[in-house]
């Protein structure tokens, strides 16, 4: 009887817990995080069959009571919080493999830095989380660990992985902390002792411990550390932001001819696009390809001015000309809806900013009068 209270108890509390998450998904603080639509459903599912115990549905037992997702919603929803710049929660990534033509696909839990990390909460216990690898569990926390790393060298940001981040809410063995840092997998959460929480074998103790000790002295990633933004790659927009006589001294007092410069003239009076855009990219490494470098020598030959042919040559004089090289990999990739000549499939980070186009031929003297 006593343990039929308990359960109760249980229940009324996983309810009580799954309630309080449904009210905290509708703040306005998660509104732009992508993903939180599939969390409410998930958690309005566990709420349910919940709910169905309570009424007498489905029979009270303890497994469903200890096996509920709602304790694992719980510390997904407190990670969403903790940490920074979050994008998206159970996000999926998918891509086709050039070899296999199979499409590949891999659900995130959290998705941060505005991309630059990926998030694993895991809520099982350590000795669950033990007991998974010492049994052969297939999907024990090495292979997870595998399955991220793997996954994200696909999706590379500013041709660098994003950082694989595994959060273990309720504690994981030390050894084996130390051997997913050893594959590249920042740890986060408490790391118990091993020998505290089973015996483990002496064979499988120096499987934790192979290429760990290695793995203190090498860098574990080659891309550029934080404190080095990566390079900006301008393209033909950009260079026309930064050469046009628009966007200089007295740019915007003529008149024009052509109702788009007049248009952009007065865009700029309100908005400086050259302003706008070096704010951004200030201080970093600027690189052009070459079909891009050619085209704007092309263009401003025909239609550029005096000044701002005089300004593409001082502004290359700063540029680091960038071969074309399409690798292997991507020449073989087949076309399709998604892949075609000019779109790879492939995400890359873009600074916005509004297009301005050479105006030094099409200016009109300042006395003009219409």
């Amino acid at each position: 009887m006593a343990a039929d209270e308990d359960l109760v108890g249980l229940l009324v509390g996983r309810l009580d817990a799954a309630r309080n998450l449904e009210l905290q998904l509708h703040d306005t603080r998660f509104a732009s995080v992508q993903g939180v639509g599939k969390l409410r459903n998930r958690l309005a599912s566990e709420l349910r069959f919940l709910e169905g115990i309570k009424s007498g549905k489905t029979r009270l037992e303890k497994k469903y009571i200890e096996t509920s997702n709602v304790t694992h919603f719980e510390n997904i929803v407190s990670s969403l919080q903790r940490f920074h710049d979050v994008q998206a929660v159970f996000h999926t990534f998918s891509i086709v493999d050039p070899i296999t033509d199979t499409v590949l696909k891999h659900t995130v839990d959290i998705v941060a830095k505005k991309g630059d990390q990926w998030i694993k909460v895991i809520s099982r216990s350590a000795k669950g989380i033990c007991m998974d690898w010492l049994t052969g569990c297939s999907r024990n926390v090495f292979e997870q660990a595998e399955t991220y790393l793997s996954m994200a060298a696909l999706f590379q940001k500013n041709f660098c992985p994003p950082e694989v981040v595994f959060e273990f809410v309720a504690g994981v063995p030390d050894a084996m902390a130390a051997k997913l840092r050893s594959h590249g997998v920042f740890v986060m959460g408490e790391e118990i002792p091993i020998e505290s929480i089973t015996k483990v074998p002496e064979e499988f103790l120096e499987m934790l411990m192979e290429d760990v000790k290695e793995c203190d002295d090498r860098v574990v990633s080659n891309c550029t550390s934080p404190s080095q933004a990566p390079p900006v790659n301008l393209d033909v927009s950009a260079v026309f932001v930064l050469i046009s006589n628009l966007t200089h001294e007295r740019g915007t007092d003529h008149r024009f001819g052509s109702t788009l410069l007049t248009q952009q003239a007065e865009m700029e009076k309100r908005n400086p696009a050259r302003k706008q855009l070096l704010s951004q990219i200030e201080g970093r490494e600027w690189i052009i390809c070459r079909t891009a470098y050619d085209s704007v020598r092309d263009i401003l030959s025909t239609v550029g001015g005096d000044s701002e042919k005089k300004r593409m040559e001082e502004l290359f004089q700063k540029v680091r000309i960038v071969d074309d090289a399409i690798s292997e990999k991507t020449s073989k990739l087949k076309h399709s809806d998604r892949i075609n000549q000019r779109s790879l499939g492939v995400s890359f980070d873009v600074i916005l900013h509004e297009s301005r186009a050479l105006s030094e031929q099409k200016e009109l003297p300042l006395n003009h009068m219409k």
